[in-house]
Protein backbone atom coordinates (compact mmCIF):
# COMPACT_ATOMS: atom_id res chain seq x y z
CA UNK A 1 0.00 0.00 0.00
CA UNK A 2 1.47 3.34 -1.04
CA UNK A 3 1.69 6.36 1.24
CA UNK A 4 1.60 10.01 0.16
CA UNK A 5 3.93 12.26 2.15
CA UNK A 6 3.42 16.04 2.01
CA UNK A 7 6.37 17.85 3.57
CA UNK A 8 6.95 21.55 4.20
CA UNK A 9 10.68 22.33 4.24
CA UNK A 10 11.62 25.18 6.59
CA UNK A 11 15.33 24.25 6.45
CA UNK A 12 16.59 24.67 2.90
CA UNK A 13 20.38 24.88 2.94
CA UNK A 14 22.25 22.32 0.84
CA UNK A 15 23.06 20.29 3.95
CA UNK A 16 19.41 20.35 5.05
CA UNK A 17 18.22 19.21 1.63
CA UNK A 18 20.81 16.42 1.62
CA UNK A 19 19.76 15.08 5.02
CA UNK A 20 16.10 15.37 4.00
CA UNK A 21 16.85 13.17 0.98
CA UNK A 22 18.75 10.72 3.15
CA UNK A 23 15.82 10.41 5.53
CA UNK A 24 13.45 9.89 2.61
CA UNK A 25 15.69 7.12 1.27
CA UNK A 26 15.22 5.42 4.64
CA UNK A 27 11.47 6.07 4.80
CA UNK A 28 10.08 5.70 1.29
CA UNK A 29 9.16 2.70 -0.77
CA UNK A 30 9.17 2.92 -4.58
CA UNK A 31 5.34 2.96 -4.50
CA UNK A 32 5.10 5.99 -2.20
CA UNK A 33 4.49 9.56 -3.33
CA UNK A 34 6.59 12.44 -1.96
CA UNK A 35 5.27 16.00 -2.28
CA UNK A 36 7.43 18.89 -1.10
CA UNK A 37 6.81 22.58 -0.48
CA UNK A 38 9.59 25.12 0.11
CA UNK A 39 8.56 27.36 3.01
CA UNK A 40 8.06 30.90 1.71
CA UNK A 41 9.00 32.61 4.99
CA UNK A 42 12.32 30.75 5.07
CA UNK A 43 12.93 31.50 1.40
CA UNK A 44 12.26 35.22 1.91
CA UNK A 45 14.21 35.51 5.16
CA UNK A 46 17.30 33.45 4.34
CA UNK A 47 17.46 33.20 0.53
CA UNK A 48 16.30 36.67 -0.53
CA UNK A 49 13.01 35.26 -1.79
CA UNK A 50 14.85 33.79 -4.76
CA UNK A 51 12.61 31.78 -7.08
CA UNK A 52 15.78 30.37 -8.68
CA UNK A 53 16.89 29.04 -5.30
CA UNK A 54 13.45 27.52 -4.78
CA UNK A 55 13.78 25.79 -8.16
CA UNK A 56 17.23 24.54 -7.15
CA UNK A 57 15.80 22.98 -3.97
CA UNK A 58 13.16 21.07 -5.93
CA UNK A 59 15.63 20.04 -8.65
CA UNK A 60 18.20 18.86 -6.09
CA UNK A 61 15.70 16.67 -4.23
CA UNK A 62 14.36 15.21 -7.49
CA UNK A 63 17.95 14.51 -8.62
CA UNK A 64 18.90 12.62 -5.46
CA UNK A 65 15.54 10.81 -5.30
CA UNK A 66 15.30 10.14 -9.04
CA UNK A 67 14.07 6.58 -8.43
CA UNK A 68 11.06 7.87 -6.49
CA UNK A 69 7.83 9.72 -7.25
CA UNK A 70 8.64 13.30 -6.21
CA UNK A 71 6.74 16.49 -7.05
CA UNK A 72 6.21 20.01 -5.76
CA UNK A 73 3.21 20.24 -3.45
CA UNK A 74 0.62 22.80 -4.55
CA UNK A 75 -1.77 22.19 -1.66
CA UNK A 76 -1.50 22.25 2.13
CA UNK A 77 1.17 20.02 3.65
CA UNK A 78 0.63 17.76 6.64
CA UNK A 79 4.23 17.42 7.85
CA UNK A 80 7.03 19.84 8.68
CA UNK A 81 10.51 18.40 8.35
CA UNK A 82 13.45 19.02 10.69
CA UNK A 83 16.84 17.33 11.04
CA UNK A 84 16.75 14.16 13.11
CA UNK A 85 20.31 13.10 13.99
CA UNK A 86 19.24 9.50 14.57
CA UNK A 87 18.33 9.39 10.88
CA UNK A 88 21.59 11.18 9.97
CA UNK A 89 23.56 8.49 11.81
CA UNK A 90 21.61 5.78 10.02
CA UNK A 91 22.04 7.25 6.54
CA UNK A 92 25.79 7.66 7.07
CA UNK A 93 26.05 4.17 8.54
CA UNK A 94 24.08 2.25 5.93
CA UNK A 95 26.18 1.39 2.83
CA UNK A 96 23.16 1.23 0.49
CA UNK A 97 22.08 4.78 1.37
CA UNK A 98 25.60 6.16 1.25
CA UNK A 99 26.08 4.51 -2.13
CA UNK A 100 23.10 6.40 -3.60
CA UNK A 101 24.74 9.69 -2.64
CA UNK A 102 28.21 8.53 -3.69
CA UNK A 103 26.98 7.76 -7.20
CA UNK A 104 25.05 11.02 -7.50
CA UNK A 105 27.98 13.03 -6.13
CA UNK A 106 30.42 11.56 -8.66
CA UNK A 107 28.20 11.90 -11.73
CA UNK A 108 29.25 15.39 -12.78
CA UNK A 109 32.03 16.75 -14.98
CA UNK A 110 35.55 17.37 -13.68
CA UNK A 111 38.73 18.47 -15.42
CA UNK A 112 41.16 15.53 -15.50
CA UNK A 113 44.00 17.85 -14.47
CA UNK A 114 42.09 18.66 -11.27
CA UNK A 115 41.73 15.04 -10.13
CA UNK A 116 43.77 13.51 -7.30
CA UNK A 117 44.70 16.75 -5.53
CA UNK A 118 43.97 18.06 -2.03
CA UNK A 119 41.01 20.44 -1.70
CA UNK A 120 40.66 23.23 0.84
CA UNK A 121 37.19 24.66 1.32
CA UNK A 122 37.43 28.38 2.04
CA UNK A 123 34.22 29.12 3.91
CA UNK A 124 34.10 28.35 7.64
CA UNK A 125 30.91 27.91 9.60
CA UNK A 126 30.53 27.39 13.36
CA UNK A 127 34.23 27.22 14.22
CA UNK A 128 35.81 30.13 16.09
CA UNK A 129 38.59 31.81 14.12
CA UNK A 130 40.74 32.11 17.26
CA UNK A 131 40.64 28.31 17.52
CA UNK A 132 41.92 28.00 13.95
CA UNK A 133 44.66 30.55 14.63
CA UNK A 134 45.84 28.46 17.57
CA UNK A 135 46.99 25.66 15.26
CA UNK A 136 47.23 27.42 11.88
CA UNK A 137 51.07 27.43 11.81
CA UNK A 138 51.22 23.63 12.14
CA UNK A 139 48.29 23.31 9.76
CA UNK A 140 50.06 25.19 6.98
CA UNK A 141 53.36 23.39 7.64
CA UNK A 142 51.61 20.05 7.15
CA UNK A 143 49.65 21.23 4.11
CA UNK A 144 52.72 22.64 2.40
CA UNK A 145 54.78 19.49 3.07
CA UNK A 146 52.33 17.34 1.10
CA UNK A 147 53.35 16.45 -2.45
CA UNK A 148 50.15 17.65 -4.08
CA UNK A 149 48.49 20.65 -5.65
CA UNK A 150 46.02 22.47 -3.41
CA UNK A 151 42.64 23.27 -4.94
CA UNK A 152 40.69 26.11 -3.32
CA UNK A 153 36.89 26.03 -3.64
CA UNK A 154 34.20 28.12 -1.98
CA UNK A 155 33.82 31.86 -1.42
CA UNK A 156 36.65 34.34 -1.65
CA UNK A 157 34.67 36.58 0.66
CA UNK A 158 31.46 36.03 2.58
CA UNK A 159 28.61 38.43 1.82
CA UNK A 160 26.68 39.05 5.00
CA UNK A 161 23.15 39.14 3.66
CA UNK A 162 20.23 36.75 4.12
CA UNK A 163 21.17 33.86 6.40
CA UNK A 164 24.73 35.08 6.94
CA UNK A 165 23.51 38.48 8.13
CA UNK A 166 21.70 36.66 10.92
CA UNK A 167 24.63 34.41 11.79
CA UNK A 168 27.28 37.16 11.71
CA UNK A 169 31.05 37.26 11.19
CA UNK A 170 31.87 35.22 14.29
CA UNK A 171 29.92 32.24 12.92
CA UNK A 172 30.67 32.45 9.20
CA UNK A 173 33.84 33.71 7.51
CA UNK A 174 36.27 32.93 4.69
CA UNK A 175 39.85 31.70 5.04
CA UNK A 176 40.66 32.47 1.41
CA UNK A 177 43.13 35.27 2.23
CA UNK A 178 44.86 33.08 4.83
CA UNK A 179 45.21 30.21 2.36
CA UNK A 180 46.60 32.41 -0.41
CA UNK A 181 49.02 34.08 1.99
CA UNK A 182 50.37 30.89 3.56
CA UNK A 183 50.47 28.41 0.66
CA UNK A 184 53.01 28.81 -2.18
CA UNK A 185 51.35 30.21 -5.30
CA UNK A 186 52.67 27.41 -7.52
CA UNK A 187 50.83 24.82 -5.37
CA UNK A 188 47.43 26.52 -5.63
CA UNK A 189 44.68 25.86 -8.15
CA UNK A 190 42.13 28.59 -7.43
CA UNK A 191 38.57 27.50 -8.28
CA UNK A 192 36.84 29.86 -5.84
CA UNK A 193 33.87 31.95 -6.83
CA UNK A 194 32.80 35.50 -6.04
CA UNK A 195 29.08 34.94 -6.42
CA UNK A 196 27.33 32.35 -4.26
CA UNK A 197 24.12 34.36 -4.05
CA UNK A 198 20.81 32.44 -4.05
CA UNK A 199 20.18 33.44 -7.68
CA UNK A 200 23.53 32.04 -8.82
CA UNK A 201 23.26 28.52 -7.45
CA UNK A 202 22.73 25.65 -9.88
CA UNK A 203 22.36 21.91 -9.57
CA UNK A 204 24.99 21.37 -12.26
CA UNK A 205 27.63 23.44 -10.47
CA UNK A 206 26.97 21.79 -7.11
CA UNK A 207 27.25 18.28 -8.57
CA UNK A 208 30.41 19.22 -10.48
CA UNK A 209 31.98 20.51 -7.24
CA UNK A 210 31.01 17.30 -5.43
CA UNK A 211 32.41 15.24 -8.31
CA UNK A 212 35.67 17.16 -7.90
CA UNK A 213 35.65 16.31 -4.19
CA UNK A 214 34.86 12.66 -4.95
CA UNK A 215 37.94 12.55 -7.21
CA UNK A 216 40.28 14.29 -4.74
CA UNK A 217 42.83 13.00 -2.24
CA UNK A 218 40.78 14.62 0.51
CA UNK A 219 38.71 17.72 1.13
CA UNK A 220 39.74 19.69 4.21
CA UNK A 221 37.20 21.93 5.87
CA UNK A 222 37.38 24.05 8.99
CA UNK A 223 33.95 23.91 10.62
CA UNK A 224 30.79 22.72 8.96
CA UNK A 225 28.15 23.91 6.48
CA UNK A 226 26.42 22.60 3.39
CA UNK A 227 29.49 21.09 1.78
CA UNK A 228 30.38 19.46 5.09
CA UNK A 229 27.05 17.62 4.99
CA UNK A 230 27.35 16.59 1.35
CA UNK A 231 31.04 15.66 1.51
CA UNK A 232 30.39 13.24 4.38
CA UNK A 233 28.91 10.92 1.75
CA UNK A 234 32.08 10.98 -0.37
CA UNK A 235 34.36 9.65 2.42
CA UNK A 236 36.87 12.32 1.37
CA UNK A 237 36.16 14.84 4.15
CA UNK A 238 38.53 15.88 6.93
CA UNK A 239 36.84 18.48 9.13
CA UNK A 240 37.64 20.01 12.52
CA UNK A 241 34.59 21.11 14.52
CA UNK A 242 33.37 22.14 17.93
CA UNK A 243 32.13 19.59 20.43
CA UNK A 244 28.47 19.95 19.45
CA UNK A 245 28.99 19.10 15.78
CA UNK A 246 31.46 16.35 16.69
CA UNK A 247 28.89 14.64 18.93
CA UNK A 248 26.10 15.00 16.36
CA UNK A 249 28.15 13.11 13.78
CA UNK A 250 29.56 10.44 16.07
CA UNK A 251 29.32 7.80 13.33
CA UNK A 252 32.16 9.67 11.57
CA UNK A 253 34.13 10.61 14.71
CA UNK A 254 37.89 10.74 14.06
CA UNK A 255 37.34 9.43 10.55
CA UNK A 256 35.87 12.42 8.73
CA UNK A 257 34.86 14.63 11.67
CA UNK A 258 37.37 15.71 14.32
CA UNK A 259 37.31 17.65 17.57
CA UNK A 260 40.84 16.90 18.76
CA UNK A 261 43.26 19.19 16.91
CA UNK A 262 46.19 16.75 17.06
CA UNK A 263 44.12 13.91 15.58
CA UNK A 264 42.95 16.28 12.84
CA UNK A 265 46.52 17.34 11.99
CA UNK A 266 47.68 13.72 12.00
CA UNK A 267 44.92 12.84 9.53
CA UNK A 268 46.15 15.65 7.25
CA UNK A 269 49.71 14.31 7.46
CA UNK A 270 48.45 10.91 6.35
CA UNK A 271 46.56 12.14 3.29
Amino acid sequence: MSITYKYSLEYIGIGDLTFFCGEMLLRLTKDDVLMIKIDEFTLNTYREGSELYKKFCIDYIKFILSDYNVSECQSETDRTWGINYDYVGRMLGEPEIKDVFRKKFSSGVVNDSHKGHLILFTKVRAYDETNFKSFSEKFFNYINSLDTKIILIGEKTVKYSGEYANLGKNKVYSLYDEYVKNIPTDKIIDLTNDDYSPNNISLENIINDLTLISNSKSMIMIGCGGFFCTSLFTDKLLSINDGTIFSQFSVESNKQVFYDINLFLTAIQNV
